[in-house]
């Protein structure tokens, strides 16, 4: 089980985004228990520009029961009044990617690549 005492030798901040009522390590927790994490992202100049997010890993296996076409390293990500996406949960994921699939304005996808990138690099340190 990880706890939050486990996640916090590391701290990462993001010039690109804000987390609203959360925190990096407290969406990881809830993401590795395979459960969906509902986050507020703020964004843009001022943090004047509001995002909600649903995410969750995908799992292992499909609800058939058949091999998954995805990796236990994929994020789902929903996007309100956006569009959503399996996007791969890795440091370095390109803006562009996060804007194509997720029907994302560039400055929002900015924000979000930066989240997946964070919490990519947090789980690394975990391993």
């Amino acid at each position: 089980m990880l706890t939050r005492a486990v996640l916090a030798q590391s701290t990462i901040a993001s010039k690109q985004y804000q987390l609203a009522d959360t925190d990096l390590h407290d969406i990881l927790v809830v993401l590795l228990g395979q459960r969906p994490s509902v986050v507020t992202l703020r964004h843009g100049q001022h943090f004047d520009t509001t995002l909600h997010l649903v995410c969750f890993l995908m799992p292992r296996n499909g609800a058939t029961g058949r091999i998954s076409q995805t990796r236990p390293s994929d994020v789902f990500i929903a996007v309100s009044g956006a569009g959503h996406g399996i996007m791969p949960l890795i440091d370095g994921i390109p803006a562009e990617r996060v804007r194509n699939s997720l029907g994302l304005p560039m400055e929002g996808a900015v924000a979000v690549a930066a989240l997946i990138n964070d919490l990519a690099r947090a789980r690394t340190e975990l391993h």
